[in-house]
């Protein structure tokens, strides 16, 4: 989920207390995945951030035939747990990076405000340095998602392809009704204030266990990530890499219908897909969606390289 940020300087918790709760059900959550994984710091001058390795040994295969890495984005409020079901479904095929954005609840400690486009692209950048990832497929969920996009106009040369899940603000503003349930929970600072927000932009769907007490848990934190940015023509139009963009038919969060005829109309290779009975979520059909687009993209490079021997 998108949120306009926080008037606190920084991304922090509430408590001592918060911070361990926190930390309990995201080690919960993460070991519900079916894949091991390795947890890596990656100590970038905005601040130390954590990040979730799993699938394929980034060092499977030779030269340019190791899979391209995957790095996912999760949405403001979200968790890198939230990645669940497609680091499961790409895990067999690439190496898979679950990133926790900087400023938002996870185990990242931020040391520099990251207000803007430039400092977030700065901040994305200096992550993918410290992994060592010279090229990748970039997905991002709601804020995420502009994240996703704002780093592939501004770095173009490392983004193999975008996945766009229901990205906040990238290709449509956000709503009335998100705004007002925004400004609401930020004047009321109520948890029953928050709870309703969540219920409207969900359409009242749950999380399941150990993900909703991790998410419930999240609310102790105070996030400072910057509001997205709406993209512009010029800015969609430099967007050359392959595009997956998957959005919600009965998304609360904007009008997905608008985003998907701006998307199709502005990007230059780009496959839209809106999912009529989904909202501001990761669709169901996602995983395997954004699977067989990678696998697609795999092939197509391969073919590439055959003809140009």
């Amino acid at each position: 989920m998108a949120t306009t940020g926080s008037a606190t300087p920084l991304g922090t918790f509430s408590s001592a207390e918060g911070r361990r709760r926190f930390d309990e059900h995201l080690s919960r959550a993460l070991a519900a995945w079916s894949l091991p994984h390795t947890e890596i710091v990656v100590d970038t001058s905005f601040g130390a951030t954590h990040v979730y390795r799993a699938g394929l040994d980034p060092a499977a295969g030779e030269g340019d035939h190791r899979p391209t890495p995957v790095v996912l984005l999760h949405g403001m409020g979200g968790t890198a747990a939230s990645w669940q079901t497609i680091v499961e479904e790409l895990g067999a095929s690439h190496p898979v990076y679950a990133v926790e954005i900087l400023g938002d609840a996870g185990r990242s400690v931020q040391r520099a405000p990251v207000a803007d486009p430039g400092t977030r692209a700065d901040w994305l950048t200096e992550v993918l340095d410290g992994l060592t990832l010279d090229r990748v497929h970039l997905v991002g969920m709601s804020f995420g998602g502009w994240v996703t996009a704002n780093q592939a106009v501004r770095q173009p040369e490392r983004i193999a392809t975008i996945g766009l899940i229901e990205p906040a603000r990238a290709l449509a503003g956000l709503s009335l009704g998100f705004w007002f349930h925004v400004i609401n929970s930020e004047v009321s600072k109520t948890e029953a204030a928050r709870d309703r927000f969540i219920s409207w932009l969900t359409g009242g769907k749950q999380a399941t266990e150990p993900m909703r007490s991790l998410l419930e848990s999240a609310r102790d934190f105070q996030p400072q990530a910057g509001a997205p940015q709406k993209l512009t023509d010029a800015e969609l139009r430099s967007l050359t890499q392959p595009a997956l963009i998957m959005l919600g038919g009965n998304s609360r969060a904007h009008d997905s219908r608008r985003a998907a005829r701006r998307a199709r109309r502005l990007l230059p290779d780009v496959k839209v897909e809106v999912f009529a009975s989904a909202g501001h979520e990761i669709p169901d059909e996602a995983p395997e969606r954004l699977h067989a687009f990678l696998q697609s993209w795999e092939k197509s490079r391969s073919r590439e390289e055959e003809g140009e021997r």
